[in-house]
């Protein structure tokens, strides 16, 4: 009997766009995965007293957190749809004065091991804004340099 399980895989990151409301809309692939980095901020405690003692506390809630996802790249579509920027121009994009990154569901799905038994679990971040977009590019030698971009929020 296994103690754990190792994660062997990452694969299908896609993000939709949070319309408020609790429902979303104009899911898409995001990019092809490479990695995901989630790191959880935990609220500090929050006592609730009661006839003068701590009846109830909150400890280890999480409040919010950083993601950084890792993949091949963004095709301009889906960069202008997780920035909510306007229409490209020509190999710039135009942020207008109205532009705002809207808060975005964010989906993967992450393939375990454990006693030589696989598994898929769906990972789900119901609102994640995007913070950042880090594209890297290098010139190219006797062997190609892969670049990836990563992306958080």
């Amino acid at each position: 009997m296994a103690n754990g399980k190792i994660v062997t895989g990452l694969s299908n990151l896609t993000a939709a766009v949070w319309d408020g409301d609790g429902t979303y809309s104009s899911a898409t692939p995001l990019m092809r995965a490479v990695s995901i980095d989630i790191t959880p901020n935990e609220a500090t405690e929050n006592p609730f007293y009661a006839d003068n003692v701590i009846a109830e506390n909150v400890v280890g809630m999480v409040k919010d957190g950083t993601i950084k996802m890792t993949g091949d790249g963004l095709l301009d579509a889906t960069r202008r749809l997780i920035t909510g920027t306007g229409a490209a121009s020509s190999n710039w994009y135009a942020f207008a004065d109205t532009d705002t990154a809207p808060y975005l569901g964010i989906g993967f799905i992450v393939r375990t091991m454990s006693a030589g038994v696989t598994k898929y679990t769906a990972v789900v971040l119901a609102k994640v804004k995007i913070t950042s977009i880090s594209d890297k590019a290098e010139t190219a030698e006797k062997e190609i340099k892969w670049q990836t971009c990563e992306i958080e929020g």
